[in-house]
């Protein structure tokens, strides 16, 4: 069942947490984030992990998506016990805010504990600063760039 915030009602976007029916849109996003982060990435291992994730339909609940006014997915964001691993929004729909409202939906609906960052870009973790995330200096969840969620 979607969950609409004032503000997600007004704009005509929706945020939800996908279906199976969303698989192939989840994988053209997915794929768009992968090739951006990791260019060097093999067609063999993009094909790989593709059937992974149509295979794993148990990641879905790990998911929340955002779609445009459109009903396009255009923003995902990955949460599994209570860690944000992954968050992307496709490159033409930025700066619409798309970013903070997945966010501010999962603290809203979820217990969250904290983001593990792949980058560590100034511009991502003060995003998250500015979300109420704060740089802890551990190794927590096996990495070093972790900021705990403080409200």
């Amino acid at each position: 069942i979607p969950i609409f915030g004032k503000d997600l009602k007004y704009k005509n976007i929706m945020i939800t947490q996908p279906t199976t029916k969303d698989i192939e849109k989840l994988l053209d996003l997915w794929e768009m984030a992968i090739s951006e982060n990791y260019p060097l990435i093999s067609h063999e291992k993009m094909s790989q992990a593709e059937n992974t994730l149509r295979e794993q339909v148990q990641l879905l609940p790990t998911l929340h998506v955002l779609k445009n006014e459109n009903g396009r997915i255009v923003a995902l964001v990955k949460v599994d016990e209570g860690i944000i691993g992954f968050l992307y929004v496709h490159p033409s729909e930025r700066g619409k805010g798309y970013a903070s409202k997945l966010i501010n939906h999962v603290l809203e609906h979820m217990e969250i504990k904290g983001v593990v960052l792949r980058r560590t870009k100034h511009d991502i973790i003060s995003f998250y600063e500015k979300n109420g995330f704060r740089q802890e200096n551990t190794t927590k969840y096996g990495r070093k760039n972790y900021l705990a969620y403080r409200p």
